[in-house]
């Protein structure tokens, strides 16, 4: 069996902090399976966003949603500017806005289409891209778009459902707006360097409108 030292401090449940010195032999906690226990210092993005690599774009102008998986139609698109071994994009989360529905209650739900190509970028949508620290600066090769994709990326077997979602109902019969949907993807999608990612909202209704975003943070690692 290898014996492995870490130097860390020890934060105990009940004291601000803890009385241990520096080179004190710990016991880590394990599970009955061996993993081990660990608990979040901090919140689980906070670290991400403080280093400025944080990022999100969203449209301004509500769109129908489809009613049918799409090709080459989407809401939005993010294309990944950087060479072959820059950084990857790693998407956060999805939302969308109803702006305006169909005088019926229905559902919907965000689509995402991942390319497995590089392809050149499409037609540049001046979309804000806000870095989510605040700070400004936009240190990114991003790309966004609302034409159609290309037709190497945008065909049906790159569309899925995005994971994580709540929101997406609209109840009662009136024509109201304000229904959300939130996809809290978290990094179960990766962009890499060339690639694009789109989204659209697929519903129950061509009535229905959506303004979307898409949330990302970027970060140096190797694929596969």
């Amino acid at each position: 069996m290898m014996e492995i030292k870490m130097m860390a401090r020890v934060r105990q449940l009940l004291q601000a902090i803890d009385q241990r010195s520096p080179g004190d032999e710990e016991s880590l906690g394990l599970s009955e399976q061996g993993e081990l226990l660990v608990a979040l210092a901090t919140s689980a993005y906070g670290e991400t966003v403080r280093a400025g690599r944080a990022f999100e774009a969203h449209t301004t102008s509500a769109v129908a949603a489809v009613v049918a998986v799409p090709t080459t139609a989407n809401l939005v698109s993010i294309w990944n500017g950087e060479p072959d071994d820059g950084k990857l994009f790693i998407i956060d989360r999805v939302w969308a806005l109803m702006a305006a529905s169909a005088a019926t209650a229905g559902q919907a739900g965000i689509i995402g289409c991942l390319g497995q190509t590089r392809v050149a970028s499409l037609a540049v949508t001046a979309l804000a891209v806000n870095a989510l620290n605040g700070m400004g600066g936009k240190d990114t090769r991003v790309v966004t778009s609302v034409a159609a994709l290309d037709a190497v990326t945008g065909v049906a077997a790159n569309w899925r459902v995005l994971p994580g979602q709540t929101g997406g109902i609209h109840v009662g019969a009136a024509a109201t707006p304000g229904m959300f949907i939130n996809a809290q993807v978290d990094g179960r999608i990766i962009l890499p360097p060339g690639r694009l990612f789109a989204v659209h909202v697929f519903a129950d209704a061509v009535g229905s409108t959506f303004t979307v975003g898409i949330e990302w943070h970027e970060k140096n690692c190797k694929l596969g």
